[in-house]
């Protein structure tokens, strides 16, 4: 559970209560909120009300990329509440929030799931960490094999293991692929969906636009066309 120290603290902990009470999980906007929490403690000591200076500072602050952004939308339910509780306080304005770019992510291909397996299976053995050098690759097999999400397989502390992405190439890029071979291989969105568990089958509508393939041998090819004055026959 948080503690909280700012003059805000008893807002706080009332709006993370009153959200839980309609159903939200107990941990949303709590990190953010926290965050929020500790720059009011350490810059804005005094202050009572959730002044636009205030929120501001703190969208200027934060608000960089897509955890700025969940930062500051969690301030702007945060002066929606105050409000709601008859409470003074500035609500960020939506326009503040800038949405990300969403593009294609990536989908490795045989050559890069080749060089990854390779790194995995040589990954060397670490007394702080028995058995990683089995464990490691088993993991990532069953991310790839089971379309599992990443943590769905690993719920295991990552110290000493280099997670980070590197142009789109996440452990859920692996979980992408499979999705994206289901399918290239023909399976329809219901048994997409039910094998990658996804609760609505639009969630798996986005790795049609993955296949490629698949995709190509939908386009019929122009030389099957006879241009004439008319247009294309």
């Amino acid at each position: 559970m948080s503690t909280f120290t700012s003059n805000f603290a008893p807002h706080i902990t009332a709006m993370l209560e009153w959200r839980t009470s309609l159903g939200h999980s107990p941990s949303d906007m709590t990190n953010a909120m926290t965050g929020f929490d500790r720059f009011c403690a350490s810059h804005y000591p005094g202050e009572t009300v959730l002044t636009r200076e205030l929120a501001t500072a703190w969208c200027r602050d934060t608000a960089t990329g897509t955890w700025g952004a969940y930062r500051s939308r969690a301030v702007r339910e945060f002066g929606k509440y105050l409000q709601l509780a008859g409470v003074d306080g500035f609500i960020v304005p939506s326009a503040w929030i800038a949405s990300p770019a969403r593009g294609l992510p990536h989908m490795f291909t045989d050559d890069e799931l080749a060089a990854f397996f390779r790194a995995a299976d040589s990954i060397s053995p670490e007394y702080r960490s028995p058995f990683r050098e089995y464990a490691i690759p088993v993991i990532f097999r069953l991310i790839l094999g089971a379309g599992l999400r990443p943590a769905e397989a690993r719920r295991l502390a990552r110290a000493g293991v280099d997670h980070a992405a590197r142009d789109g190439k996440s452990f859920h890029a692996l979980r992408r692929t499979t999705g994206t071979r289901l399918i290239e291989s023909g399976a329809g969105l219901p048994l997409a969906a039910q094998i990658l568990g996804h609760a609505r089958i639009n969630s798996s509508r986005r790795y049609f636009a993955l296949a490629s393939e698949q995709l190509r041998q939908c386009c019929l090819p122009l030389e099957d066309f006879t241009c004439t004055t008319e247009g294309l026959r």
